[in-house]
């Protein structure tokens, strides 16, 4: 058990003891004969801790109980309260270190933004998106679930918004361990890890074969536009 829950659990109980206390010790001390302040001192110490205690254990009430709203609410509203608590801010900034984001929440929505890659936390999913191409990662955390592939993660609304976070920065991590290479055609796209030729991204049904009509666009996520 918490310190905090088992002060808000035996406040009662606590206090009880303590005026005890202070008054087993002023009968011996004084037999309740107050001279030279002594009086102000029994009555500060009948009442601060109790009082203390008191507000405490209001103010941890009303924590818990929004909590506890908070718990049973929409899932996006966890993640604006994350955004308003910083946590969000610091699981981003503290495991991707070479990424920079300007983040901050639009109407319903949490945006991260740089100059390549943007990540929008809405009503029902996240998407993690690479600027001027067409791949998307989704994060669904709502049952209504559009367009997934098998990039995509579903059933979020199951795990803390924590797990949700870094599933997002361990996607973030391998798409700037190496420069990538984005490369279009007519029908088909595909994003490539320009060291192992590994596919990260693609719509394509069959394995990737270079064809004159692909067009290619060298991407490093670690530079400026």
């Amino acid at each position: 058990m918490k310190f905090k829950t088992f002060l808000a659990i035996y406040k009662n109980l606590i206090i009880l003891v303590w005026w005890i206390v202070i008054l087993i010790i002023f009968k011996v001390t004084t037999n309740f004969e107050f001279s030279h302040g002594n009086s102000l001192i029994f009555v500060f110490l009948m009442f601060a801790l109790p009082l203390t205690l008191y507000i405490f254990g209001l103010v941890y009430k009303k924590k818990l109980l929004k909590a506890k709203a908070l718990k049973k609410g929409p899932y996006i509203d966890k993640i604006k309260n994350d955004y308003k608590n910083k946590i969000l801010q610091k699981e981003f900034s503290n495991n991707i270190k070479n990424l920079a984001f300007a983040i901050e929440q639009i109407n319903d929505e949490v945006v991260l933004d740089n100059p390549h890659l943007l990540i929008v936390f809405q009503k029902e999913r996240a998407s993690l998106h690479l600027k001027e191409t067409k791949i998307y990662y989704y994060y669904y955390y709502s049952l209504k679930v559009k367009e997934y592939c098998k990039y995509d993660k579903k059933l979020l609304q199951y795990n803390s918004t924590i797990y949700l976070y870094h599933l997002i920065i361990e996607k973030l991590n391998t798409l700037i361990e190496h420069p990538l290479n984005y490369i279009e055609n007519k029908k088909n796209f595909w994003l490539v890890d320009s060291i192992t030729s590994e596919v990260l991204y693609t719509n394509a049904k069959g394995p990737f074969k270079k064809k004159r009509s692909n067009q290619v666009k060298e991407i490093n996520l670690l530079t400026d536009n």
